[in-house]
């Protein structure tokens, strides 16, 4: 029942760094997973694998229903995002779903599901970003871009996410159909996305129900050449903390890592409980071997990828 809020989550964060070849091509990126991330939580920094991290997150990562209590996580993710709730309870199914209430019957309807969205510290949660095995192919942890010199276009995304709220489960966000083009940077260096997701939630196996949509949703940052070496700071990963990531991922010579964050409020009228009015912090960390241009100069060719059009993801 509030499988909803967990994937606010996702929502918010899902968009990796833009790929890009000399040329029109496909480059897919995919969300870093390693061992030392196991059980990590965020610090006052806001970032993972930095000094002040937290050690007991059962759901980073795990996407089992109460992974809070039960999970028990090999590996975890550097990508997450913080939820900050103003609603104190939601309605989480019946006719007005997102709707602030005070007990079932103010959600209507015989489904009518008034749940508590205060958990955590302040009505803060935490969801990790990353594959979801109970996703099917909503989950995959991977985003695929249709690059060239000037920018790139988002043709797929499928991003799973651990639960949000205790005994909800995992979830997913992919592509809202048409809302991939119109992304900046290119090899290494800054890059920019604004694109829409679709949120969807595992009440139905594989991520089959879907809870909403995000729109709009920015993030910034940058690409760095693994092989060469951060030259700047990135989301407030220091030159040696975005070091430490590259050689805790096994990344060198002819791999790229993607650091993209960004902040915001989400939409007061989603009919999704709990995250109507919801602020985000999101933080994505992802990584590609395809190579990718060293300068953004020429325009694509006869229309070029900024021109195109994303497909949907199923």
């Amino acid at each position: 029942m509030k499988k909803e809020i967990l994937v606010a989550f996702l929502a918010i964060g899902f968009i990796m760094a833009g790929a890009f070849s000399a040329s029109a091509g496909t480059v897919t990126w995919t969300l870093i997973e390693t061992a030392s991330m196991a059980q990590a939580t965020p610090g006052a920094d806001n970032l993972l694998g930095t000094g002040d991290d937290g050690t007991g997150d059962l759901c980073n990562y795990d996407d089992a229903t109460a992974c809070s209590v039960t999970g028990s996580p090999s590996v975890g993710a550097y990508s997450f995002s913080r939820l900050g709730f103003v609603q104190t309870s939601s309605c989480a199914l019946g006719d007005n779903q997102g709707s602030t209430c005070t007990q079932n019957s103010d959600c209507g309807g015989l489904l009518g599901v008034c749940v508590d969205c205060n958990t955590g510290a302040g009505g803060v949660a935490y969801s990790y970003f990353t594959r979801n095995p109970s996703g099917g192919s909503r989950g995959l942890g991977t985003m695929t871009a249709t690059v060239c010199d000037n920018g790139f276009t988002w043709t797929n995304m499928s991003v799973g996410t651990s639960e949000v709220l205790g005994g909800s489960g995992g979830g997913c966000i992919t592509l809202t159909a048409g809302s991939g083009g119109g992304n900046s940077g290119c090899g290494a260096g800054p890059s920019s996305t604004s694109v829409s997701m679709d949120l969807y939630t595992s009440t139905i196996p594989n991520c089959g129900f879907k809870a909403g949509v995000m729109p709009g949703i920015a993030l910034s940052g940058g690409i760095v050449d693994a092989g060469a070496g951060a030259t700047g700071s990135l989301c407030g990963y220091t030159i040696a903390q975005i070091g430490s990531i590259i050689a805790d991922a096994g990344l060198g010579a002819g791999n790229y890592l993607s650091i993209l964050c960004g902040n915001g409020t989400l939409p007061t009228n989603l009919e999704s409980g709990c995250l109507p009015g919801a602020s985000w912090l999101s933080v994505m960390v992802s990584k590609t071997s395809s190579s990718l241009p060293a300068v953004c100069a020429e325009a694509c060719s006869t229309g070029g990828c900024m021109a195109g059009t994303a497909e949907g993801v199923e």
